[in-house]
């Protein structure tokens, strides 16, 4: 055994012999003489020259893999690298076998990549945070700018009578949005309300409203003030609403909820009435609790606050933006699961949720990390097959999966339509290549008719629907060009040259009528009778459509605001019937017409929407294409996306909008058809109007 002792002095070791004597001599692994390597070491510190670890990069553009023998990564390991490869956005670096690690900026950043293949990279290992250093990069950061609104609130009173002319302070109606609430009703811009060109913070009541003396209206003014945030990021409004319950009498101060507190903005529901800040209740100094002015809920009485959040979440990376070569998308998802063999002797393993053309996979088996065509390799259908061990029964292997690590997204592509008509257009190519933003320029075989959808030669037929989300109309002529952008998420195409179509030309003329009237209510009644509004209608048919809408606030009863409740209504050719559960007898508006639901598409969609509207909840339009599977189907089980406790169905067959109740009746989340028979190969829409339950 020998003792070395480094000498400052000359900066070599000298070699000092102990006052023993043994037979052993250390050796290293192989087998050969432990000292030779530690000569060898000896004169690489004797070197002048930086000590810096070189190696040729390999693995994919975001995944980088390093291999140098011997080396043992440690913190402040310096790494000369060279590229094999043009290096992309995000990129990461597996050091012998190690977990892949990021590449990142001095700020702590990942990198956007674009260093061009054959250049060479200063990396430094950090221990402390688990990444690589990029020594020459430059400080860059993303920053993602949002509009975040905010809600102001002004209340006018009438000095004098018949004001029509109002001027809101601090309010500019080009930049600014504003609700305008007249005795708990909702005043129209255009309709009941306009605006003054030349004055913006100033509104003009028109079509006979005006103001008496002392009368009050609310305004809701949002403004939207612009701010910055670094990271790539985005921002969704959530709404959520939170009850509060009386629990004594006389309760005029109620405690707002915490989670109300911190959301962004929030309003306060009674008794189907809106609440108005300072006139029906006031805020206390602090912000956490409202002063009822002059309602005084019951015992058991909820008060709701609708809130709504402003929720951050990180975006989806787009590279490219960053000036990375390329145009790819990336959706990142990490995924950790496991397989246990139930009988002896298992190497092949599938792994579900893993796309071997698209993920990255790392296998772990007792804690070690397999290396990919040493310890394992991927056969054709994606399968984990082991090459050196086997699993037996109980035995358990661990898979960490990187999920849609990239997506080649081709910048433009081009086909020709085929198929029999330009109702359901046939598409030459795979399924299988199908990603979000693959935008598809179509030469037209056929005219172009109205709610089309794409079928590829291996995929489902998908509809084609507009920035709207609406389905499109035809028109467009034979060789013409449809210019196409693939959904992924949402299964559907979106046509980018058709925008809001002026469809008044085909609109027949329909009977209409309209009123106001008092609800009756069910104050008093028994023994399952139900007092209704009678209303002799005049249009002289039976309306196809009927609205009744609330235009004023529930009478008073003993001192607290009347329920109005649920509402129903019905009409035969002369008279129209309208019921209120409640014992509120206020007014309300009706409207009658002669209207078939089944004229247009594009109209109905529209009426639908603009009812739902008037409910609380955020409407989203969502297209379904089904292709039936065998022939004589009257039954469509089930429907991707639809609920039927909350959502709207239209159903589209054959250029034609069915009927609920005639041409079908609805099946659990799906339909069953009368006198209409499918056969293989039809294909029927469904338009789904959704709308959140809150």
């Amino acid at each position: 055994m020998r003792i070395r002792r480094y000498n400052p002095s000359s900066k070599v070791f000298d070699v000092l012999f102990p006052q023993t004597i043994t037979a052993n001599v250390l050796r290293k692994e192989d087998g050969g003489v432990l000292e030779s390597d530690l000569l060898q070491y000896d004169h690489h510190l004797q070197s002048k020259g930086i000590h810096i670890n070189k190696a040729v990069s390999s693995g994919t553009y975001r995944n980088l893999i390093v291999t140098i023998p011997g080396a043992v990564l440690v913190d402040k390991f310096p790494l000369l690298l060279t590229l094999h490869c043009n290096l992309e956005c995000e990129p990461t670096l597996s050091f012998n076998g190690s977990e892949p690690a990021y590449i990142v900026s001095g700020d702590g950043d990942n990198i956007p990549g674009g260093q061009a293949e054959g250049t060479v990279l200063f990396l430094v290992w950090s221990e402390p945070i688990q990444k690589w250093v990029l020594m020459s990069s430059d400080t860059f950061s993303d920053v993602t700018k949002v509009l975040l609104p905010v809600d102001t609130e002004y209340v006018y009173k009438a000095e004098t009578d018949g004001v029509t002319t109002i001027v809101i302070p601090e309010f500019d109606y080009k930049t600014d949005k504003l609700t305008v609430n007249y005795g708990q009703t909702i005043l129209r811009a255009g309709v009941d309300y306009e605006f003054i060109r030349l004055q913006p913070n100033t509104i003009n009541l028109i079509n006979g409203i005006s103001i008496p003396k002392g009368d009050m209206i609310f305004f809701t003014i949002t403004k939207y003030i612009a701010t910055a945030k670094r990271g790539s990021l985005k921002y969704d409004l959530v709404t959520n609403d939170y009850q509060v319950k009386i629990t004594k009498e006389n309760t005029t101060t109620i405690d707002i909820p915490k989670q109300a507190q911190e959301a962004h903005s929030f309003v306060i529901n009674y008794g189907q009435t809106i609440l108005r800040n300072g006139i029906d209740y006031s805020f206390s100094d602090d912000k956490t609790q409202i002063l009822l002015t002059e309602i005084v809920p019951a015992v058991g009485d909820v008060i709701v606050f609708s809130a709504t959040e402003f929720v951050e979440s990180n975006a989806e990376l787009v590279p490219n933006n960053w000036g990375a070569t390329g145009n790819y998308r990336y959706s990142m998802n990490v995924i950790h699961t496991s397989y246990v063999a139930t009988e002896d002797a298992i190497t092949v393993i599938p792994v579900p949720g893993y796309n071997y053309k698209r993920d990255d996979i790392w296998p772990i088996i007792d804690n070690h990390l397999l290396i990919y065509d040493v310890d394992y390799t991927i056969d054709e259908i994606g399968q984990v097959v082991l090459l050196k061990t086997e699993l037996n029964h109980g035995d358990e292997i661990f898979f960490t999966i990187l999920q849609g690590a990239m997506f080649d997204v081709p910048n433009f592509n081009v086909i020709r339509a085929t198929g029999e008509s330009g109702q359901h257009i046939i598409l030459d190519m795979s399924y299988s290549v199908l990603c979000n933003f693959y935008t598809l320029l179509v030469l037209l075989k056929y005219d172009l008719e109205t709610n089309p959808t794409i079928k590829c030669v291996d995929g489902p037929a998908e509809s084609v629907c507009d920035c709207y989300g609406n389905p499109v109309m035809g028109g467009y002529k034979a060789g013409s060009y449809l210019w196409l952008v693939y959904n992924y998420d949402r299964k559907c195409w979106y046509s980018l040259g058709h925008g809001q179509v002026d469809i008044t030309s085909l609109m027949p003329s329909y009977l209409t009528n309209n009123g106001v009237a008092n609800f009756t209510g069910q104050d008093g009644t028994s023994g399952g009778e139900y007092r209704e509004t009678v209303i002799e209608h005049g249009l002289g048919e039976k309306p196809e459509r009927i609205d009744v809408q609330p235009c004023e606030p529930p009478n008073i009863v003993d001192g607290r605001p009347a329920i109005i409740g649920d509402i129903w209504t019905y009409a035969d050719e002369q008279y129209l019937y309208v019921g209120n559960s409640g014992n509120a007898t206020s007014k309300f508006a009706w409207t009658v017409s002669s209207e078939d639901s089944t004229a247009d598409l594009r109209s109905y969609i529209d009426q639908e929407l603009a009812k739902l509207a008037n409910r609380p909840g955020k409407i989203e339009t969502r297209l379904v294409a089904h292709t039936v599977q065998n022939d004589n189907t009257t039954v469509i089980s089930s429907i991707s996306g639809y609920n039927p406790l909350y959502d709207k169905l239209i159903v589209n067959f054959g250029q034609t909008v069915l009927r609920e109740g005639v041409d079908y009746i609805r099946y659990g989340s799906g339909i069953q058809l009368n006198e209409i028979v499918l056969n293989a190969g039809d294909i029927i829409q469904f338009t789904i109007l959704v709308q959140e339950p809150t």
